[in-house]
């Protein structure tokens, strides 16, 4: 029994679906070169698609029973008769909603729904009626049959699909009251005699979809019309096993799509949901003349015609679903079970088939036709890699009969690369020795036990028309980089072979398999190598998330450590699973929950010399990450205007140039090769630093203020350990009683920590008083600052030269040229590295709390900007430091109007500020492959690099001089990102 059968419930309203479309370009899965752009809304190719902010989510909206139909083929519409009519058909209001989610990128045409909950509950305008209904889990589908439902239309709207599976779980409101289904004929007859039902059939047919406008209120909300009626266990899940009639080949025009029928007793029951196609979206129908059920005899006997369809009848569809019942005459009955079913148009040339079953009748199906398979997983032991086929002729089940399955990916290879600037991917199902079959006995001529088949292969079904196979899969490897796993067809056919490659072009007609890649997880995760390059993507691919938390934020994942090990070990079906896209492998997702178990989750070991050059790479990108941001602020202030302050962030530029000399000059003397340009080195802006580090901060490219240099320059540059000079001053005017109890608990709290276990207060406490705010406090720890960064590289330095696991040198090929403040150290000798490291870590941070001179006589970056705030120059003293020096004023009517986080993408086409946008990109592409030169054996080419960078600044200036062209009084300024590929 299904939907198709009675007492049947028709319902009719809205749904929701509001996928986030960013990942729908699987070239946005490269962490390496994706933009911010790709955040964006649009169309085209260089941005987010047409719904870059989805949440995934899935509802049912306004949606009420429309009609009922009784087990004598009765049919009621009436509230005043059966009290269901009109009561809502919604999803729960008890949890979160359920989600959409495509199998693949490469795979978009079976998404599925998950975690989702069906509700039936009085109409609120009767509130005076009983309380009945219930509330139930739809167990997870796909859709299927997906056609252009409106020829007229424009993609993706103009599709039609349906969803087809069960309710369970049902909590019945008011079962155990005896009055529950006494005002509904509808209720009495579906709980029968045994009372409610564990169970029940759901098929609903969607369409209308708008995803046109973002700003129209009924965006990512579509039409919905639906069927519920009875289930048995033993009955496929997701379609009928019954009849299939197909449009005929070639299709007219227009065309029908695939309807279902089943014939049980002397009653007909034809399923027209799907199968119709409209004029506009939402209808009407498009009129084709009369259609009529009919049998089709084999020639040159003539159709049999059963009644008309009313598709024209006024709503006709909202009512009924599409579904119409015929009741057959004993010759009628007898005829339709062995001669075709079809659904026929009456036209001046007679009639036509528009549908018609196989000539000799046989229809063949599986049931669960989408797959996510983990290497190595047990098969038939776990029914979510299970699916059986059912075999039918006119209706019936067919013993014996062959199934011939090979692979077939050809519908995923339209999906292969959406962004037609770049080179297509891999192709899908590749390698083909990954999947085979597990089959039990008495599918396969070993009798004794379980089958393993490779594919291609051919099974059989039993008696009963069944075949239940399990799928299993091997590693694919890494076929396609930066997209876990690989995804695969399967396509099958009745015989002894399978359909020829092409074929089939229904996606709900072959096995499709996302099969992740073999991952051994370590058994200490760390943040850097094992678990940012999985958060970086999903921080990419779904914004949404990033209020919330931001995953490519190592503190702000931490902050949310107890949230995400929630999501993270949910169960796939829960509406609350994370990641919502369900494209994360087990061993992965229980390689992520072993490492939120830390306390805190561990960032980096740094334990060996392949991880220390990770680091290090990401010392070099990080480094360079502050440039644009201060150079853009440099770049807006106008000629002649707020000089003082332009001075102190040029110095600023300049140190920061020398820290990724620094840095390179340390991989090249540990015989490594600086990266620079490489995919990824240019982070996105808005974004957070490289490797998630300082947590909170969303560094943005914006035109010099006090607001961006308050907020966004002194986070980035903060030290480990802060004091305010105000308060410092206060206390230092406290009695020498208080001193002394301030030491002596600071001798206890330090010969604690030295005698416990925790290695990393020990280190903290151990360090000199200074560091720790005495004697004025009070201080401010910051974790996971840049200096903190470094001195985990330091700490690494020394302890892999001490394990003889690195050497020093190569001092020919690192660059010594060097006019700014600062020393720029040749590096060979561990010595000379920490020398490096220190230099970097007193420019930025200053030497200690109380003393923001670097060392060289220069105010560390924190403090220079801080002077900038405070609009005072700083005065140094023995006791520490203070904003008593000279003014250093701020005009802000001395700066450009740029606008914020300037993108190319927004600039209109053929404007100058696109033009120079476009030659700024250039430009800067130019200087990093320069520099990529200059370090990695040719040093003498920096001078190349300087001249360029010159260009560089000069386009950009010319870029803040130039109208935006948004309309909005703004000029433009440099994006910081590099061209697109060609």
């Amino acid at each position: 029994m299904s939907y198709l059968d009675t007492p049947r419930l028709v319902f009719s309203g809205r749904f929701q679906a509001d996928p986030s479309t960013i990942n729908n370009d699987p070239h946005h899965f490269d962490t390496g070169t994706f933009r911010s752009n790709d955040e964006l809304w649009g169309l085209g190719v260089a941005n987010g698609w047409w719904n870059p902010n989805g949440s995934g989510a899935w509802r049912f909206r306004d949606c009420v029973v429309r009609q009922v139909v009784y087990g004598d083929g009765t049919v009621c519409d009436d509230p005043n008769i059966d009290p269901v009519i009109g009561a809502l058909v919604n999803d729960s209001n008890i949890r979160v909603e359920g989600k959409l989610v495509d199998l693949d990128s490469e795979q978009q045409m079976v998404s599925q729904i998950w975690g989702f909950q069906v509700a039936l509950s009085p109409s609120p305008t009767n509130p005076s009626q009983p309380v009945f209904g219930f509330r139930s889990d739809f167990q997870m589908a796909p859709f299927a049959d997906i056609w252009v439902r409106v020829p007229s239309g424009q993609p993706d709207s103009f599709f039609g699909a349906f969803y087809q599976s069960i309710l369970t779980n049902i909590e019945w409101v008011g079962a155990g009251n005896d009055t529950w289904t006494q005002n509904s004929r509808y209720l009495r007859e579906l709980a029968g005699a045994g009372g409610p039902p564990p169970q029940l059939s759901i098929r609903f047919n969607v369409d209308a979809y708008n995803m046109a406008d973002p700003t129209a209120p009924e965006f990512t909300f579509g039409r919905v019309v639906g069927a519920i009626g009875p289930y048995d266990s033993g009955e496929p899940v997701h379609f009928v096993a019954g009849r299939s009639l197909q449009p005929p080949i070639p299709p007219p025009n227009p065309s029908l799509n695939t309807a279902y029928a089943q014939v049980e007793g002397d009653v007909l029951t034809l399923d027209m949901g799907n199968s119709l196609p409209d004029q506009a979206l939402g209808g009407p129908t498009i009129n084709l003349g009369t259609l009529y059920a009919a049998i089709l005899p084999p020639p040159p006997a003539q159709p049999v015609i059963l009644g008309s369809i009313p598709y024209t009848d006024n709503d006709w569809y909202a009512k009924t679903a599409g579904i119409i019942s015929y009741t057959l005459d004993p010759k009628q009955a007898e005829l339709a079970a062995s001669a075709q079913l079809g659904v026929v148009q009456s036209g001046p040339n007679g009639i036509a088939p528009m549908l018609s079953e196989a000539p000799n009748g046989l229809w063949l199906r599986a049931d669960q036709f989408v797959f996510r398979l983990n290497p190595g997983e047990k098969g038939q032991q776990d029914e979510s890699n299970v699916t059986t086929f059912y075999a039918t002729t006119f209706g019936q089940p067919t013993a014996g009969q062959q199934i011939s399955l090979a692979y077939d990916s050809t519908i995923m290879q339209g999906f292969v690369q959406q962004d037609p600037t770049l080179v297509p991917g891999p192709l899908p199902g590749q390698p083909e020795t990954v999947l085979s079959l597990s089959v039990p006995p008495p599918s396969c001529e070993d009798s004794t036990g379980e089958t393993t088949l490779p594919l291609p292969a051919t099974i059989t079904t039993g008696s009963d028309g069944k075949v239940t196979v399990a799928l299993k899969a091997t590693d694919p490897g890494n076929p396609r980089g930066y997209i876990d796993g690989q995804i695969y067809g399967v396509t099958y056919g009745p015989g002894p072979e399978p359909p020829p490659v092409g074929a089939i072009g229904n996606s709900s007609q072959i096995l499709n398999a996302l099969v992740f890649s073999g991952y051994d997880a370590p058994d200490e995760p760390d943040w850097m190598i094992d678990v940012q390059p999985i958060f970086e993507q999903y921080a990419n691919l779904y914004p949404v998330m990033r209020p919330i938390v931001d995953l490519a934020d190592y503190a702000s994942v931490v902050s949310r450590t107890a949230a995400l090990f929630n999501v993270f070990s949910r169960s796939l079906d829960d509406p609350n699973y994370m990641p919502v896209t369900r494209d994360l492998s087990k061993p992965k997702r229980d390689m992520i929950l072993n490492w939120l178990k830390g306390s805190p989750p561990l960032y980096m070991k740094l334990d060996s010399k392949e991880d220390l050059m990770v680091a290090l790479q990401q010392a070099i990108e990080l480094e360079h990450s502050t440039i644009p941001p201060y150079l853009t602020a440099l770049y807006s202030i106008k000629p002649g205007a707020n000089e003082e302050v332009a001075e102190l962030i040029r110095s600023v530029v300049i140190e920061e140039m020398l820290h990724m000399a620094l840095v390179c000059n340390i991989v090249v003397s540990l015989g490594g090769s600086p990266q620079i340009g490489k995919p990824g080195f240019v982070p996105n802006y808005p974004g957070p630093l490289p490797g998630g580090l300082l947590g909170g901060l969303t560094v943005r490219l914006r035109r010099c203020s006090i607001e961006q240099i308050r907020d966004v320059f002194m986070f980035i540059e903060k030290p480990e350990v802060t004091m305010d000079p105000a308060e410092r001053a206060a206390r230092r005017a406290g009695s020498k009683k208080s001193q002394e109890s301030v030491i002596e608990r600071i001798h206890n709290e330090v010969k604690e920590a030295l005698t416990g276990s925790d290695d990393a207060r020990r280190k903290q406490l151990a360090e000199p008083l200074d560091m720790r705010g005495y004697p004025g406090g009070p201080r401010t720890a910051n974790p996971y600052t840049i200096g903190w960064f470094y001195d985990q590289i330091k700490e690494s330095l020394t302890n892999l030269s001490g394990a003889s696991q690195i050497s020093f040198g190569h001092a020919d090929q690192q660059v010594s040229d060097w006019t700014g403040t600062g020393k720029l150290y040749v590096i060979n000798s561990l010595e000379d590295a920490i020398r490096a490291i220190d230099e970097i870590k007193s420019q930025g941070e200053g030497a200690s709390p109380r003393d923001p001179d670097d060392g060289d006589s220069e105010l560390a970056h924190y403090y220079k900007f801080s002077e900038i705030v405070h609009g005072r120059r700083i005065i140094v003293g023995k006791d520490g430091y203070s904003y008593t020096g000279g003014h250093i004023p701020f005009d802000p009517n001395g700066v450009y109007a740029m606008t914020d986080d300037p993108e190319a993408a927004l600039f209109p086409d053929g404007s100058r500020a696109l033009i120079l946008s476009k030659q700024f990109a250039e430009t800067y592409q130019a200087l990093l492959n320069g520099l990529h030169r200059t370090f990695n054996g040719e040093p003498d080419y920096l001078g190349q690099a300087v001249g360029i960078m010159f260009s560089l600044s000069v386009i950009a200036r010319n870029l803040m001089q130039t109208p935006s062209g948004l309309g909005d009084g703004t000029t433009a300024g440099p994006s910081f990102q590099l061209p697109d590929p060609l």
